[in-house]
């Protein structure tokens, strides 16, 4: 094959480079750009039925990439958005107890509050634990499911031009 014809991934583009956790909506769209011009090519070389069949299926795996990076931004930013909220909650627990050493000639009343408080703060330190843990879980199945359709697009080519 002539070196000015083979297809290749441009370095520049960081797309590919990209491990599917880190991959983003902007990634697809770029990836889908590189693969229409390569769609496009081959409808130059061997003109637009040499691809009717392809196009659909390629739209559908694109689609489905695209689902999966939108709704794993979407579980990363919410699992930033809790693990600040579990280390304010900390700070504001440590802010307490250095409050509760220090003031030990406060009535006990005042005590009793701050434990109180103290035992709301780690009830709910303890649920925010189990919903980033649900949340990682939820991450850890949508990658599995990518790596399923991976695995299957990877099937599905090997089929076609084998």
């Amino acid at each position: 094959m002539d070196p000015d014809t083979e297809t290749s991934v441009p370095q520049e583009s960081c797309c590919f480079n990209r491990t599917f956790s880190a991959l983003t909506v902007d990634d697809v769209y770029e990836i889908a750009r590189l693969v229409g011009a390569e769609v496009e090519k081959l409808i130059d070389g061997y003109g637009k039925e040499s691809v009717e069949g392809l196009v659909p299926k390629i739209v559908k795996v694109l689609e489905l990439l695209e689902s999966f990076a939108s709704r794993n931004q979407a579980f990363g930013l919410r699992e930033d958005e809790l693990l600040k909220t579990f280390e304010q909650i900390q700070l504001q627990q440590q802010r307490k107890r250095g409050a509760k050493d220090s003031d030990d000639g406060n009535e006990k009343n005042e005590i009793r509050e701050l434990q109180q408080k103290e035992e709301q703060w780690e009830r709910r330190c303890e649920e925010l634990q189990i919903q980033v843990q649900q949340l990682q879980g939820d991450r850890k199945e949508l990658q599995s499911r990518l790596e399923g359709n991976n695995a299957q697009e990877g099937t599905f080519f090997d089929n076609i031009f084998n």
